[in-house]
This record gives C-alpha cells, structure tokens and sequence, in this order.
C-alpha cells in the first residue's frame, strides 16, 4: 500500500540500499577503469570475459541482496497488518471440518434476519471492499462475511471447491460460530 511506501523506516532502509548499491557501482566502476588502463597494451577477449563475469556476478549479488531486503520488510509489515486486523475484529477463524474459515461480524446483534456476504471468485477482502455498505445496513443487520477456503483469512485446502462443498462449508462455519439463521444472502458476482 502507498502508507507502507511512505514509512519513514521503509524510506530509511530504502535510502541506506541506494547508498550501498551506489557505492558498489563506483567501486565497480574504478576496478574496471584501472583494469582497463593496466591492460591497455595487451587486450585480450578473455580479460574482457573476466570484467564481464565480475560485473554479472556483482549485479547479481546487488538484486539477491534487494529481494532479500524487500522479502524481510514485506513480512515485517504484513505481520503488523495481520495484528491489527485481528484487533479491528476482522480475523475469526471457526472449523468448518477440516480447516478453518475466516468470518468478519459487524452490526446490530439482535437483529431478525443477518445478512451473509458472499465473496465472488478472486475477491479476497470482500468485508473490508465492502465497508461502505456495512456502514449503512450495520444500523438495522448483523452482516457476517465468510471467507471460502484459500481466501481472505481462511485455510487453504486441497477439496474440490465445488457448489455442494462450498455450502457445506458455510454451513458448518456458521454452526460452529453459534450464528444462527434466519439468513439473507448478500453474494458478489459468482458468490
């Protein structure tokens, strides 16, 4: 997200990168300009070779190095994200067999009917997309969201993902979290 770009530790650690990788180039650069000079009289394509081998071995170094930094950061924040959506309510992982769905409450308790959101195929946050209309209905609903298996928050499986299963899953799922019907389903393009 544009907020992880902006972090001033992200920026700290992206400026000490840059500083690294520039003073990588200019020593780089040296070692080849005084090769070049040392050889000047007995050029040869394997001396050639050799700077080119350095230079590809140098840049590899560089990008495995940045993959790795990128790798560590991207975790780091994708574990403050995971905590702080844990803490807004939005991970509530209940069996639905064999693993275990993700369901995001938000509402009115109380109410007669609780609306179920489906998500469509490729739609992984669809509680969080569709925040704004939870704020309008979250007055008069309960509205409950569940992640199908290998979206969202939910575990990943290796079943089939076909109709009967899926319902059997959301099924299950809402008897284990103690929801109780009667429901409206609310799905989202093939949901």
């Amino acid at each position: 997200s544009c907020s992880s770009i902006l972090n001033p530790e992200f920026l700290q650690v992206s400026f000490a990168l840059f500083k690294t990788f520039k003073k990588f180039l200019q020593s780089l650069y040296s070692k080849i300009f005084e090769s070049s000079l040392a050889y000047q009289y007995s050029f040869s394509y394997s001396s050639i070779y050799l700077i080119f081998l350095k230079i590809l071995l140098g840049v590899i170094v560089v990008l495995l190095f940045f993959i790795i930094i990128v790798f560590l950061i991207h975790r780091i924040k994708s574990n403050i994200e995971y905590k702080e959506l844990r803490e807004a309510g939005y991970i509530n992982k209940y069996s639905a067999g064999e693993y275990d769905l993700n369901i995001y409450r938000i509402g009115n308790k109380k109410s007669k009917h609780k609306l179920i959101g489906i998500s469509g195929l490729g739609v992984n946050n669809y509680s969080i997309e569709m925040s704004f209309v939870n704020e309008k209905l979250k007055g008069d609903y309960e509205i409950i969201y569940i992640d199908r298996a290998g979206y969202g928050f939910s575990d990943d499986t290796s079943k089939i993902q076909t109709i009967e299963q899926i319902v059997s899953d959301y099924r299950n799922v809402l008897k284990n979290a103690g929801i109780e019907g009667p429901y409206i389903l609310m799905p989202h393009s093939i949901g």
